[in-house]
């Protein structure tokens, strides 16, 4: 949001599957984290029963139905963080990182008094 305003405009386009969409995302669902469990589909079910029945009647667990079972709307993997939205790697959080220090540090180094 600070790089949206310094630069006038936006630093993703929204469902565009970039890093910082999927970040949205993310915060979006930790963000309203107080009415998570009410709109899962298995309300008032119990997580773990939930998921023992789900898991028996065969059906294959997607990110999508995780997310409707866990008390958590982020939760960590192996590989980075997953929510009922999205997958963020941790290489692809890391290269965003970079990239906006980078950009951080040509700022701070910037003699504004040489374009006078």
């Amino acid at each position: 949001m600070l790089f949206n305003g310094i630069l006038g405009k936006r630093q993703f386009v929204k469902n565009d599957g970039s890093v910082l969409d999927r970040l949205n995302k993310a915060y979006n669902q930790i963000k309203y984290v107080e009415s998570y469990g009410e709109s899962s589909q298995f309300k008032g079910q119990g997580s773990f029963q939930a998921l023992v029945r789900y898991q028996n009647e065969g059906s294959s667990m997607e990110r999508e139905a995780i997310g409707d079972l866990s008390t958590t709307p982020l939760w960590i993997t192996n590989d980075g963080f997953e929510c009922k939205m999205c997958m963020i790697s941790f290489v692809g959080l890391s290269e965003k990182i970079i990239d906006y220090y980078e950009e951080a540090e040509a700022c701070a180094v910037h003699d504004v008094n040489a374009h006078q």
